[in-house]
């Protein structure tokens, strides 16, 4: 793994921008070309001595002289946004927590699926191991809400809601 003063003698890193450049020819890369392809994933890796390390990652050590224990989250979603006010250290499940909506949704709204029998939208919060049950609406809309509070609740900071503006979550509860 490299270090920091390793990582610093190579590379140069632009906390304002997120960009990281060589500071000399590195392979068939120019002194002052910028470092890193953007993979499938949306993720920018920079190859140093062989090893393939995640520019954010590279990003966290520059900055802290440290490797990240965890994972580092992107706060905007963007994955090939390594501006320094960008990272912060997150679990799993705060980086899941701040994360965009499947593309197989279907009503538009995180946490919030149709149930179909019953003609309601259910609102429900986790994964398939640990999920909690939130309430049945009438609305998507409702139901987004009501994830939405529940998200701020458990995840803070990392929750990625359908309204961040709004803070009444309160209306539309179907009674059980």
């Amino acid at each position: 793994m490299i270090t920091q003063e390793e990582l610093k003698a190579i590379l140069s890193y632009d906390q304002e921008t997120g960009a990281f450049t060589w500071l000399s020819a590195h392979g068939p890369m120019p002194k002052g070309m910028t470092a890193g392809t953007l993979n499938k994933t949306g993720y920018i890796h920079i190859q140093i001595n062989g090893r393939r390390y995640g520019a954010h990652r590279l990003a966290w050590l520059w900055m802290t002289g440290e490797w990240p224990k965890r994972q580092i989250d992107h706060r905007n979603n963007i994955r090939n946004d390594n501006r320094w006010t960008n990272l912060r250290k997150a679990t799993k499940s705060q980086n899941c927590a701040n994360s965009l909506t499947y593309k197989t949704n279907t009503t538009g709204f995180r946490g919030v699926s149709w149930h179909q029998r019953d003609q309601v939208y259910i609102a429900a919060i986790g994964g398939r191991v640990n999920r909690r049950h939130i309430g049945t609406f009438r609305s998507k809309e409702d139901a987004a809400r009501a994830y939405d509070e529940v998200a701020k609740d458990i995840f803070g900071d990392f929750a990625t809601l359908n309204f961040p503006d709004q803070t009444d979550h309160s209306k539309g509860l179907i009674a059980p």
